[in-house]
């Protein structure tokens, strides 16, 4: 998506946008640049965001943390497929946590089959049925971008530098709960790409109710997301 940028050139424009630059001010600027960095990535799909990993399941485990797959910063899936040694099968079907709850849990410790089926949540991978031998599970996943920490901090989006300019900006009027000021830096972000014309309260809900990293998706929906795209 273009040449990195450091965030310091960043914070300086957005210090100027505001008209302050105490530390609280910076602190506020930079959680406010990570949510347009989130925004910008569930609306548009980047493929240096997309990668495809491999990981081993054992026999009789089925349920694996994020963090053995080294996945903290699962964003969506596209497939999961099941390698014995020998072929890929059809990629496991997706259940929500409900169906799981209620059809597989209760019976999951007499499933021992190949797996055909996942779901996700709380950070953890569910496999179905347990696995009656170990296999190589290939996941073609895309990720959040790296977080901002401080100017030293490279923005890999840097492609979208006006439009993270004017959302980091909104942002942080959001968080100081100006309104107004909130609303006409969304509608300039509005006015130079249409992908962010989304409604303004909506925004104001989801920053304030979510936090967007908790919530991965799989296939075409998007978890908890007012901004729902349909993956290509």
């Amino acid at each position: 998506m273009g040449q990195a940028k450091y965030f310091l050139e960043f914070l300086n424009k957005i210090k100027r946008n505001v008209g302050r630059s105490d530390t609280d001010t910076e602190d506020k600027i930079v959680d406010a640049f990570n949510d347009a960095m989130d925004i910008i990535t569930m609306t548009v799909e980047m493929e240096s965001l997309k990668a495809t990993t491999t990981v081993n399941l054992y026999e009789g485990t089925y349920t694996y943390e994020f963090s053995e797959f080294d996945l903290q910063d699962l964003r969506h899936i596209y497939t999961m497929k099941i390698n014995d040694g020998t072929q890929y099968y059809d990629p496991l079907l997706y259940i929500t946590q409900q169906v799981w709850d209620a059809e597989v849990a209760p019976y999951i410790h007499t499933l021992s089959s190949r797996p055909t089926m996942f779901t996700l949540f709380d950070d953890t991978f569910y496999i179905a049925g347990n696995p009656d031998d170990d296999y190589e599970l290939e996941i073609r996943f895309a990720y959040w971008p790296e977080k901002v920490i401080d100017s030293t901090s490279v923005v890999d989006l840097a492609s979208f530098d006006s439009s993270l300019l004017s959302l980091a900006t909104a942002f942080f009027w959001l968080k100081m709960e100006e309104v107004e000021l909130y609303q006409e830096w969304m509608r300039k972000a509005a006015m130079e790409n249409k992908l962010f014309k989304i409604d303004a309260m909506k925004v104001v809900d989801f920053i304030g109710k979510s936090n967007v990293r908790n919530h991965v998706s799989v296939g075409p929906t998007y978890w908890a997301d007012p901004f729902r795209r349909s993956a290509p």
